[in-house]
């Protein structure tokens, strides 16, 4: 996919969180809201004031508490580590669409299921998904 990078690309906690934002949600609506987040982490047992939030995602907020950094990365459903400077915790772009994919309800019921299947069965059906995907490319076509 793309251009290989030795390196991965520094990115600040502003642009992590906002990328989270923008791809980390239902996948029938859009991005939470400020409001929603708040909401959410303080359902989950934390605590987070929108004025915090919205100084991080601005990137004025750069030295949030461990506590602050575990209740966003427990919203979003991602590593701690992720929000960090780590080069190591980075996700690649297609890890992160699978990760979007699998959260979505039926995907992830579905994939809870098969996970229960003997492999001989996981793969059997792998070959029924990729006859029925050859149909539907062809089909459209």
């Amino acid at each position: 996919m793309g251009e290989h990078q030795t390196e991965p690309t520094p990115r600040s906690l502003a642009d992590k969180l906002n990328h989270l934002v923008d791809t980390v949600h239902p996948g029938d609506r859009g991005p939470y809201t400020l409001e929603e987040m708040v909401a959410g982490i303080r359902a989950l047992g934390g605590s987070v004031s929108r004025a915090n939030l919205n100084a991080l995602r601005l990137g004025r907020g750069t030295n949030p508490s461990k506590a602050t950094m575990e209740d966003i990365a427990r919203f979003f459903g991602v590593s701690v580590a992720y929000l960090h400077d780590d080069p190591h915790s980075e996700i690649t772009p297609d890890e992160h669409e699978l990760l979007l994919i699998i959260r979505r309800a039926e995907i992830h019921e579905l994939i809870r299921t098969i996970g229960q299947l003997r492999p001989e069965t996981r793969h059997a059906l792998n070959r029924v998904v990729a006859d029925l995907h050859t149909m539907h490319v062809s089909e459209r076509h």
